[in-house]
């Protein structure tokens, strides 16, 4: 079952889907939906290519922060972080910012926590 999120599409194996007779449409249960988010976060922070805007969006929500949060986590400026999750006209995070982000998701820490 394809599975849209944030972070771009996913493919969802063994999942209970439920089709109504009457309309032909279909839902999926997902009782562990906090689990299947770590999982597509872990996913987004171990790839080898730079990360996209709709996949550091994904992680920022992910750990809870806002831009402005994440931009001072990092040491940039709210206006920077935004560009970083603009779809139109993107930029890349700088790579230690980038490498941050990503420990912090793979670390399962929150900026601050020791």
């Amino acid at each position: 079952m394809r599975y849209e999120t944030l972070g771009g599409p996913v493919t969802l194996q063994n999942v209970p889907v439920h089709h109504c007779p009457y309309c032909g449409d279909h839902e999926i249960t997902l009782s562990r939906a906090p689990e299947l988010r770590g999982e597509v976060a872990v996913a987004i922070a171990r790839k080898q290519e730079r990360l996209e805007p709709r996949e550091v969006r994904f992680l920022r929500e992910f750990l809870g922060l806002s831009r402005t949060e994440l931009a001072d986590t990092v040491g940039a400026n709210e206006e920077t972080a935004t560009r970083w999750e603009d779809l139109d006209q993107p930029t890349l995070m700088g790579q230690q910012a980038e490498r941050l982000l990503r420990v912090l998701v793979l670390t399962g820490k929150r900026p601050g926590q020791a």
